[in-house]
């Protein structure tokens, strides 16, 4: 992504679409993988040009049905 850097992206197929941005460009998954819970993906990495002057970190985002979530909102109801 050119402005998020080595990023996958989750469907759930059940609306939600999870998004692990700034990683490595040594990933663990192909496009088309089917992964589990605990899966590794990938290592954080500093490839996310928006976020260049902060030390580098996982950037997750999580959408259903198109919007954007809180996913520590949405799952601890």
């Amino acid at each position: 992504d050119a402005l998020w850097g080595v990023t996958v992206v989750l469907d759930h197929k059940n609306g939600y679409i999870t998004k692990y941005c700034g990683l490595g460009s040594d990933l663990a998954v192909c496009q088309g993988d089917k992964v589990s819970g605990g899966d590794v993906l990938g290592v954080v990495g500093n490839t996310a040009d928006i976020e260049s002057a902060v030390q580098p970190h996982l950037h997750i985002e999580l959408t259903h049905n198109g919007k954007y979530i809180d996913p520590i909102a949405e799952f601890t109801r």
